[in-house]
């Protein structure tokens, strides 16, 4: 298993609520666990993860909140 501790902001991309997280700025553990069943599509760019999130995390997490994320998963498909 995978552990990606870092920074994360969320925005709007089409339809989707993105998960956008710093890999790089690892600070402090677990705000929110996101896990597999949650996580519509995962992509990298560079050195961020953008997560699509899917169900009730869209409202749960609102556009432009920021703060620290733990994700455990398996890999990265």
């Amino acid at each position: 298993m995978v552990t990606y501790c870092g920074l994360f902001s969320v925005c709007k991309e089409g339809q989707d609520s993105i998960l956008c997280i710093d890999v790089e700025v690892a600070l402090n553990p677990t705000l929110i666990g996101v896990t597999m069943k949650r996580i519509w599509t995962i992509r990298q760019e560079n050195n961020r993860i953008l997560l699509a999130l899917k169900g009730k995390e869209q409202h749960t997490m609102p556009n432009g909140m920021t703060g620290q994320l733990e994700l455990l998963w398996e890999k990265i498909p």
